[in-house]
């Protein structure tokens, strides 16, 4: 059971006398900073998945730890669910999961793609240790299917953010966050959807000291044999505008 002894949570979230403002808390006060997009929530049409009647409901985790590492304060470019420029005219046109991946490996700042959809391998993955943030032109349209994994941050120089990308069929955790990323992991508009296997976390799987949000995004039928079928945490985490449906794992954390 998550021990949530030290946090209190009256709007704004208080722990030891530290206000820190409906942001992340954890023991020892410390703050993971948080700020919540202003634009209203969504209603996430489900048709392109084949599934317009799912009914979910907002969930949000706040799990209790100790961190061995230092949070990096993200504070200066929060979470937000359009980064895409307003100017914006022009996006990658990519023909493969090959080249994606190998386009993102070692990249940085923004990449905006074009509309795809890719079929991988179990073994491919896109593997990021930079600071990258990965946003698809047409919200929701760039798709990547396939067995296995699909995208692994590692490294305290990995700093991710996903817009509008729909990751399906994965049979581990689709996004898998590895221990001792010490800035905040960040999903907005995101589809994880169909993914299905034996191992926790179906859609994300995050390990120790690690530092994750996210924000407007759908989970839909991910099923796990084990734990979490949606998501498995293992650090910190906020979920806020989120929608679950028919997610099935044996329990949860």
């Amino acid at each position: 059971m998550i021990d949530f002894k030290n946090y209190v949570d009256s709007g704004g979230n208080v722990a030891s006398g530290n206000d820190c403002n409906g942001i992340f808390i954890l023991v020892g006060n410390t703050c993971t900073d948080f700020i919540a997009s202003e634009e209203p929530t969504p209603s996430p049409s489900l048709a392109i998945l084949s599934n317009p009647e799912s009914k979910a409901a907002p969930a949000s985790a706040r799990p209790s730890l100790s961190p061995t590492i230092a949070v990096t304060n993200d504070h200066e470019d929060n979470i937000s669910c359009n980064r895409l420029p307003k100017d914006i005219d022009t996006c990658i046109d990519i023909a493969s999961f090959e080249i994606l991946k190998e386009l993102v490996k070692d990249a940085s700042g923004m990449m905006v793609f074009c509309p795809f959809t890719f079929t991988k391998n179990e073994h491919e993955f896109v593997y990021i240790t930079t600071n990258v943030e990965l946003v698809c032109s047409i919200r929701r349209q760039c798709k990547i299917r396939g067995e296995g994994r699909h995208i692994i941050v590692n490294g305290s120089s990995a700093k991710l953010f996903v817009q509008g990308i729909v990751f399906e069929g994965a049979t581990v955790g689709a996004i898998q966050i590895q221990s001792g990323t010490s800035h905040v992991q960040s999903f907005c508009d995101t589809i994880f959807a169909y993914n299905k296997g034996s191992e926790r976390g179906l859609g994300i799987l995050t390990e120790r000291n690690t530092f994750t949000e996210v924000s407007h995004c759908v989970f839909l039928r991910c099923e796990s044999s084990d734990m979490g079928g949606a998501i498995f945490n293992r650090g910190a985490m906020l979920i806020e505008n989120t929608f679950f449906d028919g997610n099935i794992g044996q329990g949860g954390r």
